[in-house]
């Protein structure tokens, strides 16, 4: 018998998880659900002023870790798990640590849910990516009981795996309100700027397509508890 319904979002910097997810930690945070987000990175890369005032990595790794919890306070969110990669080097990691990482946080935590990026990253970014390997062969490895380098932590199945899918119709927004009519947000593609502008939208009109459907991209589903 399952004691309490848990959602956990395996992503790669801090603001995936308002940018991306946002939507689903808010809501079924707020229906009771568990909630809990693992982070690769802290973002040390993301500084995007000029570049003289750029504090640095350990200093804006700092800035946007207070952030991220900021967000998570927000969100609702029961627990904040970083796996200290360094922003921008997430696909150099090594492989079986970073793998091993996060089985141990799937097994802890025992999650029904689990919404990661899709394999092409949204938009090809090379953390998005790894991070979707990353998370998918933990899943496998999790529930594998021959998989036993965590000290003997019992393996768990989720039940269900989701990529992050953005809905085109809602990145249509009225020029008046953000200045801009149209927003290709498309693999590949993207304007980040424009992106910025619509994230409150993207945050709570963003949906999710099951792994198994990725590639048909028309068949959209909500998360659901079965």
């Amino acid at each position: 018998m399952v004691d309490s319904l848990k959602l956990m979002c395996i992503l790669a910097h801090p603001d995936d998880e308002s940018l991306g997810t946002g939507g689903i930690l808010a809501k079924y945070g707020a229906e009771g659900v568990e909630t809990y987000l693992v982070t690769a990175t802290r973002g040390e890369r993301g500084w995007t002023g000029d570049e003289k005032d750029d504090p640095g990595l350990e200093v804006l790794g700092q800035i946007r870790t207070v952030e991220l919890q900021a967000a998570t306070n927000v969100l609702g969110v029961r627990e904040l798990i970083f796996l200290d990669y360094i922003d921008g080097d997430l696909d150099r990691a090594e492989a079986a640590a970073a793998i091993s990482k996060i089985v141990r946080q799937v097994r802890r935590l025992r999650p029904q849910v689990v919404v990661t990026f899709d394999p092409f990253g949204a938009y090809g970014h090379p953390d998005h990516i790894a991070i979707s390997q990353f998370a998918q062969a933990a899943l496998v490895a999790a529930a594998d009981p021959s998989y036993d380098h965590l000290d003997g932590d019992t393996p768990h199945r989720v039940s269900k795996l989701y990529y992050m899918a953005n809905r085109y119709e809602l990145i249509k927004v009225p020029a008046e309100i953000y200045q801009v009519s149209y927003v290709p947000f498309r693999l590949g593609a993207i304007d980040l700027l424009a992106v910025v502008l619509v994230s409150l939208l993207i945050s709570f009109g963003a949906t999710l397509i099951p792994a198994r459907k990725a590639a048909q991209v028309a068949v959209v589903e909500a998360v659901k508890y079965e």
